[in-house]
C-alpha cells in the first residue's frame, strides 16, 4: 500500500478557508468568500493538489458548530429520545433553521441536561460525498471544541474557553459534567473582554464552578496574563504558528 494512503489527511475548515495536511505538506486554499457552501470548492481543488488518503480527519471551526445544553429530562432516555430533546432544544434558539441540522448527543449523568453538537446537514453530507469521490473510506468529522475538552481530566471541575480569532466558546463543568455553555463573538481584543465575560457569565451558575479556567486559543496573539484574581490557569496550548483553517489542524 502506498504510504500516502495509509497517511490520514487533516482537514480543516473555518468561514472562507481550507486546510490540508497530509504528513508534511500543507495547503491553505481561499474560498470565495465566508458563507460555508464555499468551502466544498475550495476544498475540491486543494485535494487534487495532494496524493490521495484513504482516511480523513476534519475539524470544524467553532463559527460553523452549534452547541445547547438541554434542560435535565429527569429520567433516562433512548438515544432516539435523546435526539428529540436536543433537537427541540436547537429549535427553541434556532428556529425551524435546526430542523435540518445533524447533530451528536453528550449523554450525561441523572440531574443533568444533555450537551449537544449540530452542523448543517446539506454541509456534511456534501462533504462526505465530496471526500468519497477523491477515495476517502473513512472520515471523522468534529468541531475544534471536541480536541480541546479531550484534552481534560475526565472529571475535570472549572471553565473552559477555546478561543478562535472572532469567536469564543465557553463552558463550565463539575466533575466532568457539562453545566453551562456559552459563546462570545468578538474582536482581536478577545483576551480584555474575556475576564468580564467570564465573571458575568459565573454569576448564571449556581452553584458555581471552581474558578479554574483551562485555556486554549488559536491566531496570531500570544496570550497575555489574564485579569482573573484569585483564579488558577490552566495552558491547554495556543497555536500562533498557524492562522485561520491551518491552525485548526496544527497541532
Amino acid at each position: 500500500m502506498s504510504r500516502w494512503l495509509a497517511e490520514p489527511l487533516r482537514i480543516g475548515l473555518a468561514p472562507g478557508e481550507v486546510a490540508l495536511r497530509l504528513g508534511n505538506t500543507l495547503r491553505v486554499q481561499p474560498a470565495r468568500d465566508d458563507q460555508a457552501a464555499s468551502l466544498l470548492p475550495a476544498l475540491e481543488q486543494a485535494l487534487h493538489e495532494l496524493p490521495q488518503a484513504r482516511t480523513a480527519h476534519v475539524t470544524l471551526s467553532q463559527k460553523l458548530v452549534r452547541h445547547t445544553l438541554t434542560p435535565d429530562p429527569g429520567k433516562s432516555l433512548r438515544r432516539d429520545e435523546e435526539h428529540a430533546l436536543a433537537r427541540a432544544s436547537f429549535e427553541t434558539v434556532y428556529g425551524r433553521e435546526a430542523a435540518d441540522w445533524r447533530i451528536a448527543v453528550h449523554s450525561q449523568p441523572p440531574g443533568a441536561g444533555l450537551f449537544a453538537a449540530a452542523i448543517d446537514a446539506g454541509l456534511a453530507d456534501a462533504l462526505e460525498s465530496l471526500l468519497a469521490r477523491h477515495g476517502v473510506r473513512r472520515i471523522h468529522i468534529r468541531p475544534l471544541l471536541r480536541d480541546t475538552v479531550h484534552s481534560l481530566p475526565q472529571r475535570y471541575s472549572g471553565w473552559v474557553a477555546c478561543a478562535e480569532p472572532g469567536w469564543v466558546t465557553l463552558l463550565a463543568a463539575t466533575r466532568g459534567t457539562w453545566r453551562h455553555h456559552a459563546v462570545l463573538p468578538c474582536g482581536p481584543d478577545w483576551q480584555r473582554q474575556l475576564p468580564d465575560w467570564l465573571i458575568r457569565e459565573a454569576v448564571a451558575v449556581a452553584p458555581a464552578p471552581p474558578a479554574t479556567l483551562a485555556l486554549r486559543s488559536l491566531g496570531p496573539q500570544p496570550v497575555a496574563p489574564l485579569a482573573l484574581t484569585d483564579w488558577k490557569f490552566i495552558n491547554l496550548g495556543h497555536t500562533v504558528a498557524a492562522t485561520g483553517a491551518a491552525a485548526l489542524i496544527a497541532a
